[in-house]
């Protein structure tokens, strides 16, 4: 039975099928939450998998450093993670849980994010954080339970049990707890090589991009032998300087002028605006966004991997605003970086290049205003150009033209800043050819990880609801 009474935008409800005395929280309830007790989920995760037991005492460590894996380190789309080499030492308080081969790590805070990973690698040294529950497949193939880990089937679960709390989460229980539909070998089998072909993919996507980085160094220390010091970072000291290079009027952060000091260290240089233009977007009103509509490019796109297509949130404006802003579109081989942040060591850490732009927006994709645009003319490569930026100098020299406490980007001060005159000279090289192709190959072999890992997860869910 079940009884409402409304009055404007407010309601009370009393149901036999609601536990109040278990949860008083009305989301918890919600009848895309409660659903899930109606499918095929008839597993429990600990009945195919268990919690890792494995501990990581830095003090028992005979070699001295670790590999180690947080939340932050995780793809949200494919799963692939980053690792940090750690002396024992640096060890942070959260590197607690040993990881081995075909562990499938879940985040426990924020699991709507889709933080979950497999781990492929014999790696001993392999270190995850506290925010991970670590399952250890038993009787079930480890690349089906990592599909499953990324459904919504499995995420709704999660979020329905999340604590109400600044930063939702749940406990390893939690995750263990989960149904799960177990399907036969062959359907598992079938859905693993999907995730297999993913991982080849991502193999070579991360092959040709190191194949660049080598060609790209190996031609820029020919005309800058000095580069290799470059790249390493630059020790921030307090100093005391006078000099009629300083305008007081105008800059009086001291990080602005260290970065001179680089400049000096390039060689011959040029200045942005000499080959490119720079502009940034225009952010929407908040009754510009609709559910379908003109594409429009936000901040959180720029991976520094590849543009996140796939990120679709607050991403369609109308389409008056669509049309009024087409000088804001972006073309094939633009550059794109954050112009606007919080915190000013964001702006410049993820740049990307448009390689290509998806048939589906073919009418075109919009950038807001926290995104700035370089489009370049072909007397640089923008890819050759990309890697500079991307570079730790490149990284500085971005740094430096950054204004306001609340860090923003302007076109007319990245268009002032300089690069190696090199640049044109790998550009116009067969080498620039080749790094350009190298890049264009790393990142279609990454979207054909994010397909094949996308076509898995569809599987899975398709399974449930058949």
């Amino acid at each position: 039975m079940v009884t409402t009474q409304t009055r404007q935008n407010i309601f009370w409800v009393w149901s036999n099928a609601v536990d109040f005395q278990k949860r008083g929280d009305a989301t918890y309830w919600l009848p895309s939450y409660t659903v899930l007790t109606k499918n095929k989920l008839q597993h429990r995760i600990a009945d195919i998998a268990e919690l890792s037991e494995l501990r990581f005492d830095p003090t028992d460590n005979p070699d001295g450093h670790f590999h180690y894996i947080d939340i932050s380190n995780v793809d949200v789309l494919d799963g692939a993670y980053t690792k940090t080499l750690l002396q024992n030492a640096d060890a942070p308080s959260r590197a607690r849980k040993k990881l081995e081969q075909f562990d499938v790590i879940v985040s426990t805070v924020r699991p709507n994010r889709n933080a979950t990973a497999i781990v492929l690698e014999k790696e001993k040294t392999l270190v995850g954080s506290t925010g991970f529950a670590v399952l250890k497949p038993k009787k079930i193939n480890p690349y089906y339970l990592f599909a499953f880990t990324k459904s919504r089937y499995f995420i709704d679960q999660l979020v329905r049990n999340t604590s109400a709390t600044m930063y939702p989460a749940v406990n390893e229980k939690d995750v263990a707890n989960a149904k799960i539909l177990i399907p036969s070998r062959q359907q598992q089998e079938v859905i693993a090589t999907l995730i297999v072909k993913a991982y080849q993919h991502k193999q070579q996507s991360e092959a040709d991009q190191a194949e660049a980085q080598s060609i790209f160094e190996n031609q820029l220390k020919q005309f800058l032998p000095q580069w290799s010091q470059l790249k390493e970072p630059q020790k921030k000291v307090s100093f005391w300087l006078w000099s009629n290079e300083i305008e007081m009027t105008s800059r009086l952060n001291p990080d602005y002028y260290l970065g001179k000091g680089i400049i000096h260290e390039l060689g011959k240089t040029l200045s942005i605006s000499s080959f490119a233009k720079a502009k940034i977007g225009r952010t929407p009103a908040y009754d510009d966004y609709v559910e379908t509509g003109g594409r429009i490019l936000k901040f959180r796109a720029i991976t520094g991997a590849g543009i996140d297509w796939e990120n679709k949130e607050r991403g369609y404006v109308k389409e008056n605003f669509f049309e009024k802003t087409q000088g804001n579109r972006i073309q094939e081989n633009d550059i794109v970086l954050g112009s606007a942040a919080h915190q000013a060591h964001y702006i410049g850490r993820y740049i990307d290049v448009v390689d290509e732009i998806p048939k589906e927006f073919e009418s075109g994709v919009l950038t807001v205003a926290e995104i700035l645009t370089i489009r370049v003319e072909r007397t640089i490569n923008p890819y050759v150009l990309l890697l500079f930026l991307r570079s730790k100098v490149g990284y500085e020299l971005i740094q430096q033209q950054i204004k306001g406490q609340t860090s923003h980007l302007y076109p007319k001060d990245v268009e002032r800043m300089v690069v190696p005159e090199v640049l044109i000279k790998i550009s116009q090289s067969s080498f620039g050819a080749q790094i350009e192709s190298k890049i264009k190959l790393s990142l279609r072999n990454a979207r054909f990880c994010k397909l094949n890992i996308k076509e898995a997860v569809h599987r899975v869910e398709g399974l449930i609801v058949k």
